[in-house]
């Protein structure tokens, strides 16, 4: 990766935009790691249950207080399965003037991004998961049912927003919820459609739109961009530390989910 230019950071730090800047540091002291072979097998993560809490106070309570907050995992059910979405601890939407530069919710290019979900169920039947999106212009709610085949299951899955729910607008701002089989318990984050650069349209490599998105903020992109190239090359030390760094970024605070594993394995489909 090319290191990024001076008067580009000066651009960020003028726009007072802290997370991209952190962004950018981070893929800037990763660039230069040398090439090696990951050191962990999987009987070290294999029944290994993240200690971070189930979100509280419930929804209703935050609304009463007039918060808005992304909440990230569930607790345990009652067969003991656990997701976590990777999206950044930062509560980035949370501006009380917003602009064009001041986004609301984590950011993606894409009509039907991809979300990362880390799953623990050890339970040896599928996993449904009831997905829902507001359209926060419209207020209309999108809904969805996700079904898991293979389980039982420990590590990093992923999903596509269905094109036939919903197909992101440009600059639209969106809220969604994931919950399991119904729980009352929910996972729930923003996310807002950025429109594509022109510099995108260009034949730019998987390297080169990683830096693209770890400079500008693309949370969702950059986080899809990484661990598909991970998937593809899970022996690459160099993909293993940039990633590892990701999730340590204090504003990420996802750092201990890094020894998790990344699942292509798994059949992820639409239920209803």
């Amino acid at each position: 990766m090319k290191y990024i230019k001076n008067d580009l950071v000066t651009t960020l730090i003028n726009q007072k935009v802290n997370y991209k800047l952190k962004l950018v540091k981070l893929f800037l002291a990763i660039s230069i790691l040398s090439w090696g072979v990951l050191g962990y097998t999987t009987k070290q993560w294999a029944f290994f249950i993240p200690s971070r809490p189930a979100c509280e106070p419930e929804e209703e309570e935050r609304e009463k207080k007039g918060q808005q907050e992304e909440c990230r995992a569930t607790g345990p059910t009652r067969g003991g399965s656990i997701i976590t979405a990777l999206i950044p601890e930062i509560p980035s939407y949370l501006t009380d003037a917003e602009t064009e530069d001041s986004p609301r919710g984590q950011l993606t290019y894409k009509a039907s991004p991809t979300f990362w979900l880390y799953t623990f169920s050890p339970e040896d039947k599928p996993i449904l998961l009831e997905f829902k999106i507001r359209d926060l212009s419209s207020q209309k709610i999108y809904e969805k049912t996700i079904r898991i085949e293979q389980t039982p299951i420990f590590g990093i899955i992923s999903f596509a927003l269905p094109k036939d729910l919903l197909e992101l607008k440009v600059n639209g701002i969106y809220q969604w919820q994931l919950s399991i089989d119904g729980q009352e318990e929910k996972i729930e984050g923003y996310l807002q459609r950025k429109p594509l650069p022109s510099q995108l349209n260009g034949q730019l490599s998987p390297e080169q739109r990683i830096e693209w998105y770890a400079e500008n903020g693309i949370w969702y992109d950059l986080l899809t961009e990484l661990a598909q190239l991970r998937l593809q090359d899970p022996n690459n030390s160099q993909l293993k530390e940039q990633w590892d760094t990701l999730l340590e970024d204090s504003d990420v605070d996802l750092g201990y989910l890094k020894q998790q594993p990344l699942l292509d394995c798994c059949s992820v489909s639409e239920a209803n």
